[in-house]
């Protein structure tokens, strides 16, 4: 296979930021209220590109038509036809509700600016900023997947944001790379074809193997990334080798997919003691499920759940040090994160998590 796609639950953060030192190491979340994990990465310091192609109708996770702060989530702007309007066109109609003053603010906006005032060491940006700073290499492997994979386009947004997805009874109309590629919805464009997820994914691989030198690739994933991407495996595996023809790339890849969502052992700074606590008591020999379910109640944001729109976000925070990890928590495998977030899970009441 020219794609080799590698789960890698076996690494911890602190390895991660060891292969960071020498190659890219990346997260790609949405624009919107970001949950615990991705903070986390952002006070890692990890490369950060948030898809800004998403619509805050069928965006369910991060909701970026919503200000998530401090427990409540006001709406920050309406409109007509939410499954079908991306975040880039929408500006805030309420924009009374936020703490800071951004003039003609955009959904993006709001997000954004915010993480990089909380994380201003970390390369943030959007997926459109991404292409632009990159246009002529990423345009360059547009033409070549486009050519081999024409079928592949089949969203467009207009100059007002709204998306118009092809239906199965319709045809793109693209039989080559010419036929779009002066109708390519990269910014500082406001309409044209936006490019296919498949598409982004292997861009995505591309600059970090340019960037990196290197022809493995690490992917930070979110609890879906790691659950689509091996159903992509046949068409990653046409395209990368049409790209490796003709722009003299390694014959095959690695890909580490991450599986970042199951870090879920931080919480803000100040329920630092009570977390501390609860892992005192979790390692006791004898444990004491009543006293571990009252302290991890006292840890809300080990129970995020992103669907009840309360969690704690970039907006909760002044800075990195807002988020607190216990070093320990570091050096330990995701999979053994999530084997002990299971057990203290287990003895809370579901009514309380």
């Amino acid at each position: 296979m020219p794609i080799l796609l590698r789960e890698r639950d076996d690494v911890s953060v602190n390895d991660l930021r060891t292969v960071a030192a020498v190659i890219p190491v990346v997260r790609t979340p949405h624009v919107g209220n970001s949950s615990v994990y991705n903070l986390v990465a952002a006070a890692c310091k990890f490369p950060t590109v948030l898809v800004d192609t998403n619509t805050p109708g069928r965006d369910t996770t991060y909701h970026p038509h919503l200000y998530i702060r401090g427990g409540c989530a006001t709406v920050l702007t309406e409109c007509a036809d939410p499954m079908q309007t991306l975040v880039t066109h929408l500006p805030v109609m309420n924009p009374s509700a936020l703490p800071y003053g951004l003039v003609r603010a955009t959904l993006v906006d709001v997000h954004i600016e915010q993480l990089k005032r909380v994380f201003p060491d970390t390369c943030i940006e959007t997926h459109q900023s991404f292409m632009r700073r990159n246009r002529a290499y990423i345009e360059q492997a547009l033409e070549i997947m486009t050519d081999a994979m024409p079928d592949a386009w089949y969203r467009k947004v207009s100059d007002a944001g709204a998306l118009h997805v092809l239906s199965a009874a319709e045809t793109n109309g693209v039989s080559s790379w010419r036929d779009i590629a002066d109708n390519i919805f990269i910014s500082p464009a406001r309409s044209g074809w936006v490019v296919p997820n498949v598409f982004a994914l292997i861009l995505d691989m591309l600059v970090q193997m340019r960037d990196g030198c290197s022809a493995e690739v690490w992917m930070l994933s979110g609890p879906d990334m790691i659950r689509y991407m091996p159903k992509l495996q046949e068409k990653f595996d046409i395209l990368y080798a049409a790209l490796s023809r003709r722009l003299n790339l390694p014959a095959t890849v690695t890909v580490h997919m991450v599986p970042f969502s199951d870090f879920k052992l931080a919480v803000r700074s100040v329920h630092r003691e009570h977390l501390d606590t609860l892992l005192r008591e979790v390692r006791l020999p004898v444990r004491n499920r009543q006293i571990i379910a009252q302290t991890a109640m006292q840890c809300p944001d080990l129970w995020c759940r992103t669907e009840r729109q309360n969690h704690f976000t970039q907006h909760d925070m002044e800075s990195a040090a807002d988020i607190y990890v216990p070093p320990e928590f570091m050096e330990m495998p995701l999979r053994s994160c999530r084997a002990l977030w299971e057990k203290i899970r287990s003895d809370v009441p579901k009514k309380n998590r």
